[in-house]
C-alpha cells in the first residue's frame, strides 16, 4: 500500500516576500507582478480569478486582519510563463547570505560589533568558494559596497 506524501501548509502556500525571493523580487515588486498577471486588484486584494482558481487562499491574521497566502507552484508556473526566471537553490541560498552580510554590516555600523562579529563568523562558515561571485552579485544588486574576496 503506497503512502501519500503529507505536505505542510508552508510547502504549498507562501506570502509575497517568500514568493519574491525565488525570483529575486521584493514583496512590493511581487505585488506589482501579481497585479500585472490579473491576480491582484489595484487596492491590493486578490481578484476573483485568484481566489476561484486557487492561486491564493485567505488566511486571516489572529486579530482578524485579512491576509492572503499564494500557491507557490501555481504562481511560479505563471511567472515563468510570463518570462521570469527563478533562482537556483544555490542562488537563493547566496541571496540569503548576502542579506545576512548586509544585516551584520548594519549592526557593526550601529556599534554592535560583538553581534556583528559572531554573525560574520557564522556566515563565513556557510560560504563555499563557488558561492563568492554569486554573493558579490547580490551584494551589489542590494546596494552594498561590501564584496567578498575569493577564499
Amino acid at each position: 500500500m503506497s503512502k501519500k506524501k503529507q505536505y505542510k501548509f508552508k510547502d504549498i502556500w507562501a506570502n509575497q516576500t517568500t514568493l519574491g525571493k525565488q525570483f529575486n523580487l521584493s514583496a512590493v515588486e511581487m505585488g506589482k507582478k501579481l497585479k500585472e498577471l490579473g491576480l491582484k486588484e489595484t487596492d491590493g486584494k486578490p481578484t476573483e480569478k485568484a481566489l476561484s482558481e486557487g492561486f491564493c487562499k485567505e488566511t486571516p491574521l489572529k486579530n482578524g486582519t485579512p491576509f492572503f497566502m499564494w500557491h507557490k507552484a501555481k504562481i511560479a508556473r505563471l511567472l515563468r510563463s510570463d518570462g521570469l526566471k527563478s533562482l537556483t537553490a544555490q542562488e537563493i541560498r547566496c541571496r540569503k547570505l548576502a542579506d545576512r552580510l548586509i544585516e551584520a554590516e548594519g549592526l557593526s555600523e550601529q556599534g554592535d560589533d560583538k553581534i556583528a562579529y559572531l554573525m560574520y563568523d557564522e556566515i563565513n562558515s556557510e560560504i563555499a568558494s563557488e558561492d563568492i561571485p554569486i554573493i558579490n552579485r547580490f551584494l551589489e544588486e542590494l546596494g552594498s559596497s561590501q564584496q567578498l574576496e575569493q577564499k
